[in-house]
């Protein structure tokens, strides 16, 4: 994909012009290939040009402003900064409102993803609110079988488990992965997160064994994908599960995921400096302090999950 959209942007830079609305577009879907191979600084500085380009050339109350602005903070909320996230998607969203296109599959998209900033920065009840609203909106706009109600249905569920409502949680899901292995089918990436929360969910009821199977299932399709950032999140959640079932493997992949997350998000970013912790404490040399510490994580799973939505 990334060879095409470059040789896609040549042709359109040079035909058309850097600024032109086609070129921008085939730029922001580029930075979002390219976010998944670890260029994050290079991608944020390109889609703040194209979001200043769209404001020069189309206003600030363009649609297609709005959906450069909840492109770029996307990609703000995976680097952790969630304070400028919220103000772009609030800012997005009030755009499409004033254009009359509040109820479509967009606004949905983008009160999902305001929902999941919130739950970041501990506004529980507006994110929950949020994502009940967009599952509405979606299910009006695209459907129950559309991939977007499916991301809006794992992001409930993921609030939810948090929440400790876990049977509620896993139903939901399960209908999101069901959804999505209909439409994509057995292996696409968008599987990741949603395998991912499942497992901490199973993980949170006792569910071990599955657990650790829909977690390893998704490292997997990472994997195929090509999707370092995708592998090194589920690095962590897996090596948290096999320290929590005293595997073996579990320094080995705490160690792996550490990495990654160190390439991808940098060492000061709050996952990173979890999984590092995480490290230590597989590390630990004393096996009394090391089975202590495994039988708390197999109750932190009970009592609160392993992720956030």
């Amino acid at each position: 994909a990334e060879i095409y959209l470059r040789q896609a942007l040549e042709i359109l830079a040079t035909t058309t012009g850097v600024d032109h609305p086609e070129s921008l577009m085939v730029l922001q879907n580029l930075c979002l290939v390219l976010e998944k191979g670890g260029f994050g600084k290079m991608v944020e500085e390109a889609l703040r040009n194209v979001v200043a380009t769209r404001e020069r050339s189309l206003g600030d109350h363009h649609p297609s402003y709005a959906l450069s602005l909840h492109t770029l903070a996307g990609v703000l909320a995976k680097k952790g900064q969630h304070a400028e996230a919220e103000e772009l998607l609030r800012r997005a969203i009030t755009i499409l409102q004033q254009a009359h296109l509040e109820g479509s599959a967009a606004h949905g998209a983008m009160l999902t993803n305001l929902a999941s900033v919130l739950w970041f920065l501990n506004k529980e009840d507006e994110a929950e609110a949020l994502v009940r609203r967009s599952l509405a909106i979606k299910e009006a706009a695209v459907g129950t079988s559309h991939v977007e109600y499916a991301a809006s249905l794992q992001h409930l569920g993921g609030m939810l488990l948090q929440k400790r409502r876990l049977e509620e949680a896993e139903d939901l899901l399960r209908q999101s992965l069901a959804i999505l292995e209909n439409a994509l089918g057995p292996d696409h990436p968008h599987f990741c997160p949603v395998l991912t929360t499942l497992g901490s969910c199973l993980a949170a009821q006792g569910k071990w064994a599955e657990a650790e199977a829909f977690v390893e299932r998704a490292l997997d399709v990472a994997a195929k994908a090509g999707s370092g950032f995708d592998q090194a999140q589920i690095l962590s959640v897996l090596a948290q599960l096999q320290f929590a079932l005293d595997r073996p493997a579990a320094r080995e992949t705490a160690a792996k995921a550490l990495e990654n997350l160190q390439t991808f998000l940098g060492p000061n970013h709050p996952t990173t400096r979890q999984a590092s912790l995480m490290l230590r404490v597989i590390a630990a040399k004393n096996p009394l302090v090391r089975g202590t510490v495994a039988f708390l994580k197999r109750l932190s799973f009970r009592m609160a999950g392993a992720t956030r939505p």
